[in-house]
């Protein structure tokens, strides 16, 4: 491949996720897209190029047939995906959902934006596979697997109300710290969070919406969402960063467990010294986002 083709390539990956050999119901493709799927079809199988520079970017190209996803069709499809060994450029590091979560009109540190965000991931990784006992390498059930925004804000008043009926003597600080992120949202706040941070997973690609459906509660209709094949195939790819958050049942050991799986032990330390950021918190929150900033 020429430069050229792999800056076109590396766009429309970055842009759309997946790219489809083959014409998706639903779907509308760019030339640039279109474009992008010629250049991939007519190398071959020799992609050497392009997985050496999208390893510069922290990524990983995945070659699937469509049918493993559970397609119709007998073309590829291909997806650049975080590689857990590689931390990615500063140009990809994203943002979005710690955003969503961030309220500038309150007095929030960094860390417990991080946890609320993490926290809401958490709820997430739950509607989407521990609920329905879903494998996390079944990346073709992405289609089965649902969550709406009521039900969604629901889970999450529980797991607060939870919380508060816990004792706290205050002997683990970091727990007490973790706790105290979370059960101090107000009603209020917690509907604006939820409802932003569905949004920011639209957004960066990790739901969609679902517009056939359509769910009513109380007279009002509420949004349905379903994981992306996107992010269905980075998660079941690089799953050993997922999975231990989806067996611990402690919503605060879940938390503080986020930063074993995302980051190697010896990466860790480093990362600390060059990030004042709590990265133990958002790692999760921001492993499925390459947005670049703005």
């Amino acid at each position: 491949m020429t430069p050229q083709q792999i800056g076109l390539v590396y766009n429309e990956l970055r842009q759309n996720r997946i790219l489809y050999g083959q014409t998706v119901p639903g779907r509308r493709r760019s030339e640039s897209e279109r474009e992008a799927i010629r250049i991939l079809t007519a190398a071959g199988g020799r992609l050497g190029d392009l997985e050496d520079f999208l390893e510069t970017q922290g990524l990983r190209l995945v070659v699937r047939d469509v049918q493993q996803f559970g397609l119709a069709g007998d073309s590829l499809a291909y997806a650049a995906i975080r590689d857990p060994a590689s931390a990615p450029p500063p140009h990809l590091r994203g943002g979005e959902i710690l955003r969503a979560v961030t309220d500038s009109r309150r007095d929030e540190t960094p860390e417990q934006v991080a946890i609320r965000a993490t926290f809401f991931m958490l709820i997430l990784l739950y509607f989407l596979y521990t609920r329905d006992e879903r494998p996390i390498e079944a990346v073709s059930s992405f289609k089965d697997s649902s969550v709406d925004d009521e039900e969604f804000l629901s889970e999450a008043r529980r797991r607060i109300d939870a919380l508060n009926a816990e004792h706290d003597d205050g002997s683990d600080s970091r727990r007490t710290a973790i706790r105290s992120a979370i059960v101090g949202l107000t009603d209020r706040q917690l509907d604006k969070r939820v409802e932003a941070f569905l949004g920011a997973m639209k957004r960066v690609g990790i739901l969609e919406e679902i517009k056939d459906v359509s769910v009513s509660v109380d007279g009002l209709q509420h949004v349905a969402y379903r994981q992306t094949l996107w992010s269905a195939l980075e998660i079941g790819e690089n799953f050993r960063r997922y999975a231990p958050h989806l067996l611990v049942e402690d919503t605060i050991e879940q938390i503080e467990a986020i930063g074993g799986a995302s980051e190697a032990p010896e990466d860790r330390q480093s990362a600390r010294q060059e990030d004042d950021q709590p990265r133990d918190a958002d790692n999760l929150a921001e492993d499925q986002v390459e947005e670049e900033e703005e």
